[in-house]
């Protein structure tokens, strides 16, 4: 059983704690509201931010069970979901009181009258429909399935965000043995999953800008002797569903081939004497989801070449980062005014990609790589495809090794993406290990998505 406390303000209705951290967060943005999961508490119901009761009215009995939604909105401080036949949710008045079986959350009495009972378009087979013999729909995407009852609705929802979420945060990683996911895969999930729930949806085209996917790397799974099946009846309803939005779907051919996770090491040169260095965990809200190695340390060296002392920065990168240029040229900042110093070069988002001619990141798509910050020092980086390292190198700035250890710690950032100067939260690696033990977990659950269990096959992006 879940228990959720009903908190009310002039801004809306909370039902639940939004997951403590951006990392653990899987959102549905829905009509009225926001819905979310931890992806670490394996209980199927969300949390939900209700900002327009209204609107929220016409759903939220799929999500939470008709008397739990009556309760919710007509004023309770508490409702507690029970596993009871089916998707039965019991709500908790403030007196303690149960509200009878009459009551109404909203236009509709029940599932099968309620608004939007029909998910997707009318042709269409609803989220929990056989994609093909040996398909495995991902009813629960937690890493206890089973734990908790749901709708079919709701498990669709918690689907749908467990996908966004993985889109955004997944680790990949060579040291953590996490491989990627590929970006196509999730994205053909992520069309047929909003097309099941399209009726809660915030977004009134949420279906048609999910449809804008490349069919070619599903279409090239065909031929797997364990998945291709379902991979081939997943592209046939997708191709049936974009009929129906008049959608035309991307068919580009796609080649699948096992992640190298072979890795080099970086650092000094040979011949350099070392003078000092050390290892930072990369902050994960800095960068991109797929760029950097979710498990490992960004590395940094001090060391005399050619009479002079040199920085050097190596940071592994994940498995998938492919097609990423160099990033901006070094420079020092000044921390007394925060001005670029003479002789160095500013830099933004773009000025590094766009001067070398950088690609996108991965599956990501921003132009500009990775910068480095350590002192008073920024390090543009690289991402060699052959030691799978992104590094850079710039003179260390006067007095380097003179400076507190304090400031000479490490950030890894991506300019487009953050500005790299928030400081080192002390719980981040305790934070960043259960996010990696989630995802090596969800390779063998029984409620993994197609694209984890083909990244568990060797098949990344």
């Amino acid at each position: 059983m879940t228990d959720f406390s009903i908190e009310r303000d002039d801004s809306g209705i909370r039902v639940g704690s939004l997951p403590p951290h951006p990392e653990r967060t899987a959102l549905v943005e829905a009509r009225g509201a926001l819905l979310a999961w931890d992806v670490l508490d394996p209980h199927a119901h969300p949390a939900a931010d209700i900002h327009d009761p209204d609107l929220a009215a016409d759903w939220l009995w799929e999500i939470y069970g008709p008397e739990a939604a009556s309760a919710v909105l007509s004023g309770a401080s508490r409702i507690a979901t029970v596993e009871e036949t089916g998707a039965e949710v019991e709500a908790q008045a403030e007196s303690g009181s149960t509200p009878g079986p009459g009551s109404n959350p909203g236009p509709g009495s029940g599932p099968e009258s309620g608004p939007g009972s029909e998910p997707g378009p009318e042709s269409e087979p609803g989220p929990e429909a056989n994609l093909g013999p040996g398909a495995r729909p991902e009813s629960d995407p937690g890493p206890d399935p089973g734990r908790e009852s749901t709708t079919p609705v709701l498990a669709a929802a918690r689907a749908l965000a467990h996908l966004r979420w993985a889109e955004a945060w997944w680790p990949s990683s060579h040291e953590a043995a996490v491989p990627a996911l590929s970006i196509p895969l999730l994205r053909a999930e992520i069309a047929w999953r909003t097309a099941g729930i399209e009726h809660l949806l915030d977004d009134e085209e949420a279906v048609e800008r999910a449809l804008n996917l490349d069919l070619g790397p599903l279409t090239a799974l065909e031929s797997d002797p364990v998945l291709g099946t379902e991979a081939l009846a997943l592209a046939e309803n997708l191709t049936e569903l974009a009929e129906d939005y008049g959608v035309a779907l991307q068919t580009a051919p796609a080649r699948f081939s096992p992640e190298d996770w072979a890795l080099a090491a970086g650092g000094a040169e040979a011949g350099d004497l070392v003078l000092g260095g050390g290892a930072t965990p990369v902050d994960w809200a800095l960068v991109p989801q797929g760029l950097v190695d979710g498990a490992g340390e960004a590395r940094w060296t001090l060391a005399h070449r050619g009479g002079v002392q040199m920085l050097t920065v190596a940071v592994p990168a994940a498995p998938n980062a492919v097609g990423v240029g160099v990033g901006p040229t070094a420079r020092e900042v000044r921390p007394s005014t925060g001005e670029v110093a003479p002789g160095t070069s500013e830099f933004g988002p773009n000025t590094g990609g766009a001067a070398s001619g950088a690609g996108e990141i991965g599956p990501i798509g921003f132009g500009a790589a990775l910068t480095a910050r350590i002192g008073t020092a920024e390090i543009g980086l690289h991402h060699d495809p052959n030691t799978g390292f992104f590094t850079g190198e710039a003179q260390a700035p006067q007095g380097f090794l003179m400076l507190p250890g304090s400031d000479r710690i490490l950030r890894v950032f991506a300019p487009a993406f953050a500005i790299g100067t928030a400081a080192a939260e002390p719980d981040g690696p305790a934070r960043r290990a259960a996010i990696i033990a989630f995802a090596q977990a969800r390779l063998t659950t029984a409620g993994a998505s197609l694209a984890e269990r083909a990244a568990a096959r060797g098949i990344g992006a």
